[in-house]
Formats: C-alpha cells, structure tokens, sequence
C-alpha cells in the first residue's frame, strides 16, 4: 500500500516490515532538513528504527539541490544523511497537511524537527508538542533560552562563534573540513532520543549547534579556564605531546603517536634519534629539539608498506595504529576517497545481521 493512500485512509502509521535492530518497531517522524537533524534520524533508522521524513511539496529537502554531484535527480549530500527512511510530501500551511502529521505525531515515539521557534508556532506543532506522548527532540542554532534561541543557525556559524576555528588550521583560523558542529548536535540529538526511549515518559530535548560546538572544545577550554592562555592554531601538532602528528617522508606524511612514557622511550631509544633531553612525553622538552630530531631520522615509505628507520611498520601498509619497531603507534595519511573505498579491515570475525555505524557495532542475533 502507498503511503499517501493508507494516510488518506484514517490515522495511523502506514506499516512495513521492520528492521533488525535494537529499535526495531520504534517509530520516529523526521521534520527536520538539511544535516544535524537527518543524522540523527540516521543514526536512529542504523539502530532499527522506522523513520518516516516529511518534506515540502516540489522543493523538498534542501540538500536534495547541494550538488554536484547527483545522483539522479539529487544530490549526493542528500543520500549521505537520508539513508534507510521513507518519505512523503506535506504542505503543513494547509488544514490537509497539518491533519496528516497531526495523526503522525500522535502515532510517532520520537518527533526530530528544527523548525525555527516561531515557525513551530506558526505551523500549530508546539501545541501538538505539549499534548502528545512523543519524545520531542528539537534542534537548534542556539539555546531556546539564549538571547540567540530564535534565530537561525548554521554550522560554519557555530563553528566561528564557538571558539572550534579559533584552534583549527595552520596560521589563520580555519573551518574544520566536515560540518563537524552539525554531526556532533546530531549525536547528541540522537542520544537525547534514546534517553526519552528509556526513560519511557514524554520528553522535550533541545540542542543547540552553538552548545554543540563548544562542547568540543574539551581539552582547549579547559587548558583556557586552568591555565589563562588563549589557544591558538596548533597547526597539525599536540599542544601537549611531541611528536604527535605528521611527519614528512620521500613519498607520504607519517603520522606518529607517543602519547606515554613507553613508546616515547623507545623512540628515543632507537639508534637513528638523538634526543638530548630526556626521555618522557613531558611538555617542558623543546618542541623543536624532538621534531627536529625526529625529523632527521632516515624514514622511508617502501613499495611494501614498510618504514625504514626509527618507526618501522611492522604491519599493512598504512594500517590504522600500527606499531613501529620502537613501539610508536604509526599510520599514513589517506585521502578522503581511499578511506572510504578501503576502510580499516577488522580483524575478528562479523557476526550477521550486522548494523555498521561509524564508531559502533550492533550484532543483532538472528531468531
């Protein structure tokens, strides 16, 4: 049965066989466009659950338009957040519109919009909001109680008022390479959702892209609050451990990794290196005397996969977290395009069914 038939035909949820999955039969009405919303539908259509999106009539999402390239008709930004749901089109201006999703998110368990707060009104969907049973999970530019609740937000927005490009790049500030604020509401967006599931009472959850943002910010916050110095662009380095980054070799960058006091004794151990100093990951070592040591040591990428010097690979070429000779966790730096067409291989045996999400895995035992 189409969904727009079994819609016109009375209330309820138009039905489909369900996914494998924790949240399997757990229903989730996705209002929302573009990217932080999606993935947090995304993330929960991955863990099972049926999602059904709501779009404008002729135009819909506005990333259906964000190409090149396309696929078909749209563009592939839009497949990268809209995987695994179902969607119809609904013009809520209309008596029609508003019944349908009115029926919708009676029927819905989780209600994802990011509608502006004024829109909300406009459309009818807080009263809609304050009478259902739905977790409720709304998405924002910034706090609803902040004096910027009711504007619009977007990610490279977030990104400058956060501080999050203040400590990104080499010399200048620089917007990191992903819509890094917009995934990171999305997670927290989605873990919002699961917490209204398990909770198992109506709940209202609010995430700002703002609060997002700089909540990324950990590590430099905290050094900002502690210690009174304002974080600049490390460039590719650690602010407090050396070396911990890329290193320049004849044919690729190594990056290198000594986060303790082991494999960065055992780097400095090696018979290529000369570090003076001492042998401790200790952030009063000059910065410059180890990378100047370390980049002085002979390495070279070979045919094989190997490095030659201090920071052998004994391992795959260009595994992730390989061990050099002298313990130093290792890898090459890959392009966006190679690390999605050879993704890291894992080394223990998938279970089927098997749910992929970017950092976890559900093995969802067959009946």
């Amino acid at each position: 049965m189409q969904i727009t038939q079994a819609l016109a035909e009375g209330p309820g949820w138009p039905t489909r066989p369900p996914y494998a999955g924790p949240l399997a039969g757990t229903k989730v009405l996705d209002l929302s466009r573009v990217l932080a919303g999606p993935y947090c539908c995304m993330v929960l259509a991955d863990l099972g659950a049926d999602v059904l999106k709501v779009e404008r009539p002729e135009v819909g999402d506005d990333t259906r338009h964000w190409g090149p390239p396309f696929h078909g008709m749209d563009a592939a930004y839009f497949f990268s957040v809209n995987r695994d749901r179902r969607s119809l089109a609904l013009d809520l201006t209309t008596p029609q519109g508003h019944a349908v999703v009115a029926r919708l998110i009676e029927e819905a368990d989780v209600v994802v919009e990011n509608f502006l707060p004024h829109h909300l009104v406009a459309f009818g969907l807080d009263a809609l909001r304050d009478k259902g049973s739905a977790v409720w999970v709304s998405v924002r530019g910034a706090g609803g109680d902040g004096p910027d609740g009711g504007k619009p937000g977007y990610d490279v927005m977030a990104q400058a008022r956060s501080g999050l490009m203040s400590v990104t790049g080499t010399t200048e500030p620089t917007k990191v390479g992903v819509a890094v604020a917009d995934i990171v509401t999305g997670l927290y967006a989605a873990v919002g959702a699961l917490a209204g599931l398990v909770s198992r009472r109506p709940l209202q959850v609010e995430v700002g892209l703002l609060e997002a943002a700089v909540s990324m910010l950990v590590t430099q916050a905290s050094k900002a609050l502690i210690g009174g110095v304002v974080p600049r662009p490390p460039r590719t380095a650690h602010p407090n451990l050396v070396p911990y980054g890329p290193l320049a070799c004849p044919v690729t960058l190594l990056v290198l990794g000594a986060r303790n006091v082991t494999p960065f004794a055992g780097l400095c151990a090696a018979p290529a290196l000369s570090v003076p100093d001492g042998r401790r990951p200790n952030p009063r070592i000059s910065e410059g005397t180890i990378v100047s040591a370390v980049a002085g040591a002979r390495y070279e990428w070979t045919a094989e996969g190997g490095i030659i010097g201090a920071a052998k690979i004994d391992g795959e070429e260009g595994g992730f977290g390989a061990r050099s000779a002298s313990g130093v966790s290792c890898t090459s730096l890959a392009s966006s395009n190679a690390a999605s067409v050879a993704p890291p291989t894992l080394d223990r045996p998938i279970t089927f069914p098997t749910l992929r999400l970017p950092m976890l895995q559900f093995h969802v035992p067959t009946p």
